[in-house]
């Protein structure tokens, strides 16, 4: 299908019934897509607030400000399909891909942090976390920036979603930059915000 006669059969779809919308994207976006889990998430949200609803936990006026707030999201969000969302992702032949079109110099640099991702992979995970954490220090060091600095620009494009916006560095950051990276196609994606990862966001800001 069309992407755009798509983006248009589910706002319609979005009006009647918010379910049918979601489980309409949950069956042309394969699992193996990254927003496939934005999916879920929206089915989770919908679901707790019916669930409050139900149980009077919230008035109907709540319920009605929550599932308009969820409704927008969704808009957004299926204004952000592309038609490569709905093929299959294979992200070792996209980054094989990607490899071969970039000079040697660059390719060599990509592939040790490609191998140092598997690595972080490889470990347990709050050893993984605590590698993150301390190799994110160092980076913002480097860059002149603070955990502060990047969870707000992070939360102004919607990558960031916790309330605690202090100045340290924690699983809620790593995987903020893990999401961003993510959406950006960025590689390799390791919760670790580099050089790379910072000129994508100046970009994205418009600076």
């Amino acid at each position: 299908m069309n992407i755009e006669d798509l983006k248009l059969e589910l706002k319609l779809r979005i009006i009647n019934n918010m379910i049918e919308a979601l489980d309409k994207l949950m069956e042309v976006i394969p699992d193996s897509r990254p927003k496939f889990n934005k999916i879920i998430g929206f089915k989770g949200q919908f679901k707790q607030v019916s669930d409050d609803s139900r149980h009077g936990l919230i008035t109907q006026e709540q319920r009605n400000v929550s599932i308009n707030r969820i409704r927008f999201s969704l808009i957004q969000f299926i204004d952000g399909l592309e038609q490569e969302d709905l093929e299959e992702y294979n992200p070792e032949a996209e980054v094989s891909d990607f490899l071969t079109r970039i000079p040697e110099v660059e390719r060599k640099e990509l592939e040790v942090y490609i191998k140092f991702d598997k690595y972080l992979d490889s470990l347990p995970e709050g050893t993984k976390l605590k590698s993150q954490i301390q190799f994110n220090i160092i980076r913002f060091k480097q860059l002149n920036i603070t955990p502060r600095w990047l969870k707000k620009q992070l939360d102004t494009l919607g990558h960031f979603s916790s309330d605690d916006i202090s100045n340290v560095i924690d699983q809620t950051l790593v995987t903020a930059i893990e999401k961003f990276q993510t959406e950006e196609k960025l590689i390799p994606v390791d919760g670790i915000y580099g050089k790379i990862s910072h000129a994508r966001l100046l970009k994205k800001l418009g600076r």
